[in-house]
């Protein structure tokens, strides 16, 4: 009866919240507010090299510049880029420096008089061009109808058990995403870092998705109130890199300006682990900062598409943790990856927190990918060094089966006390089975886990 009592009332405290959330952005009506659209489709993304970036300048990571305003560079650069403009003929847009590359980046737009290929086309064979492409577009990948029953997979995942060793103290997750609610009684003092990388000027705070999964890695532990994060002493760095669909919704896009941006600015920063909760198409410049990224040792985790999409972001490029999203415990598991090592974590029906102080239900990969950023960060407090790949060996461990004793096995999980126990022998689990879980601790060296 108490069980049934806590869920009612857990119910209705969401759904109280979700009215008034309604009714505070209802203005006008109750019509939604029009969010005003950024048309990248004629829009290229150039680069080409500016030894000038190599000199100290007064220019701190976070420091950029919105749509209609100029970069005051090097005087070269800005001879350079206007030259180029001159010669095709593009119009300038938007330039600014992407130092971890060491590159001077401009957008130019091309007018509907010319083709947006033939122009990229020659620009190529220009030799004072480094790289030309078309500006993509990134999606997060977020459930439909959130509203459903409590989900338990926190507790599933046995993630308390591990906080009595680690809780991620210290480690510094960048959350490359739409903005997040840094005032959210959950996430107050979380947000360590928090840079606008779009240019929208809408309200950061009021950002659903970058605030989901913000929630999940690192909401305060024990404060009386609401949830608890997977790595509730985690570092957030709030970097906006993306803007929501509609005003009010949960699904949200980039493009490839502001994610390499952001990337850019993660790097700087010298963050511990990137997530990025988003998908799209292969895009030669943002690809280039991810290997760059990885090379300066950042774990970088990516929520993995449909297994149906064509290919991807992330798709060739070694080293990203790979995370798809499970449903419920029991739940099979999705079929058809392209990856065999990708993670399969619990996304689905995850309670977290929304903006405006509130709580609610999603759904999707992007969420599974939370979960799978907060676990490293505990893993990475438990063995400071452990290196990309060593970490996806330990996740994968945390995948495997167990039997009940019986012929059938037990449906695969995700433990992070079963992940933890190789680094923390006296870490003891016990399955959601009846029957405790015999955890198999294996040397670290075996698994190449260190740098």
């Amino acid at each position: 009866m108490r069980c049934l009592a806590l869920a009612i009332s857990v119910a209705w405290l969401l759904s109280c919240a979700a009215y008034a959330q309604q009714q505070s952005g209802s203005g006008n009506g109750g019509a939604a507010a029009a969010i005003p659209a950024i048309d990248s489709t004629r829009e290229i993304l150039l680069t080409f090299e500016d030894r000038g970036l190599a000199r100290t300048t007064n220019t701190g990571p976070g420091r950029y510049f919105r749509r209609g305003s100029t970069y005051q560079g090097t005087t070269w650069s800005r001879s350079r880029a206007a030259d180029i403009a001159h010669d095709y003929p593009v119009n300038m847009v938007l330039e600014w420096p992407i130092r971890a590359l060491g590159v001077h980046c401009v957008v130019y737009r091309v007018d509907d008089t010319q083709s947006v290929d033939s122009v990229i086309a020659h620009l190529l064979a220009d030799s004072r061009v480094k790289s030309v492409q078309r500006m993509n577009t990134f999606r997060s990948l977020a459930g439909e109808d959130p509203y459903k029953p409590l989900q338990t997979s926190f507790n599933e995942m046995q993630v308390e058990a591990v906080h009595r060793w680690a809780t991620g103290a210290g480690i510094r997750i960048a959350i490359i995403d739409t903005g997040v609610d840094f005032n959210h009684p959950d996430l107050e003092g979380q947000v360590a870092e928090k840079v606008d990388l779009t240019g929208s000027g809408m309200n950061f705070e009021d950002d659903i998705h970058g605030t989901a999964v913000a929630g999940i890695i690192g909401a305060l532990s024990e404060n009386g109130l609401g949830i608890e994060g997977v790595a509730p002493d985690a570092l957030l760095l709030a970097l906006r890199a993306c803007w929501p669909e509609r005003s009010g919704a949960i699904a949200a896009v980039c493009n490839s300006l502001t994610l390499a941006r952001a990337l850019d600015t993660a790097i700087l920063l010298k963050t511990t682990i990137v997530n990025l909760s988003l998908t799209g198409p292969p895009d030669p410049l943002v690809g280039d900062l991810l290997k760059i990224a990885l090379l300066d040792g950042i774990i970088i985790v990516a929520a993995e598409p449909d297994p149906a999409s064509p290919p991807g972001l992330i798709d060739g490029i070694e080293g990203i943790i790979r995370v798809s999203s499970r449903g419920g415990q029991g739940d099979p598991l999705p079929s058809g990856r392209r990856s065999a090592n990708t993670i399969v974590a619990p996304g689905s029906d995850l309670l977290t927190t929304f903006p405006r102080g509130t709580y609610n239900f999603a759904s999707g990969s992007s969420f599974a990918a939370a979960n799978v950023s907060g676990v490293i960060a505990l893993l990475l407090e438990l063995q400071p060094g452990l290196s990309s790949q060593g970490i996806e060996k330990l996740l994968l461990l945390g995948m495997a089966e167990s039997t009940s004793g019986e012929s059938k096995p037990v449906s695969m999980g995700f433990n992070v006390c079963r992940v933890a126990a190789q680094l923390r022998p006296d870490c003891v689990c016990a399955d959601s089975n009846p029957d405790k879980l015999l955890v198999q601790r294996a040397p670290a060296e075996k698994f190449g886990l260190w740098q």
